[in-house]
């Protein structure tokens, strides 16, 4: 996953690093991995920080919501209907462009959510893991292919 907006990476772990709840979490870039490091890193984490803007699809959402995090940040744009997946108030936490107190907030919640309910947060992740895998799976990729094949076939005839 190439770095964007590691300026407000830079701010963002600097804000959230001085929080007293903050204790006892860390943070590893995903920079510089090969995808098998990539995927790894992201099932080994609770919570995924997306300072992806502008994106397409919000792939780097994507795929941390089928690993099991938590992700708080930005949409990219192309990703908002990943932050509108039903969740438990915390799971995902759609912060705007440049808000940087958004993110301490979302995290703050996320962390706090998994300190007074680890279960829950484990029930969560699996649920929403779940459904991302369904839903923007490769069956779910070909079937949308097959219908928009289907409307042009019969557009053309």
């Amino acid at each position: 996953m190439p770095r964007k907006n590691s300026r407000d990476s830079r701010i963002v772990r600097t804000l959230i690093e001085h929080q007293p709840w903050s204790k006892g979490w860390s943070f590893i870039p995903i920079e510089d991995m090969s995808h098998s490091q990539t995927i790894q890193t992201l099932q080994d984490s609770l919570i995924f920080l997306s300072f992806g803007y502008p994106e397409g699809f919000g792939l780097p959402v994507a795929e941390a919501l089928a690993c099991g995090c938590a992700v708080i940040g930005y949409s990219g744009l192309g990703g908002r209907e990943l932050f509108n997946i039903p969740n438990h108030n915390y799971f995902t936490s759609h912060v705007e462009y440049g808000d940087w107190k958004g993110f301490v907030d979302g995290v703050m919640n996320a962390v706090h959510a998994i300190h007074n309910s680890p279960s829950t947060h484990i029930a969560c992740a699996l649920k929403i893991s779940a459904y991302v895998r369904e839903t923007y799976g490769d069956h779910s990729f070909r079937n949308s292919i097959k219908v928009a094949l289907s409307s042009l076939y019969r557009l053309e005839n």
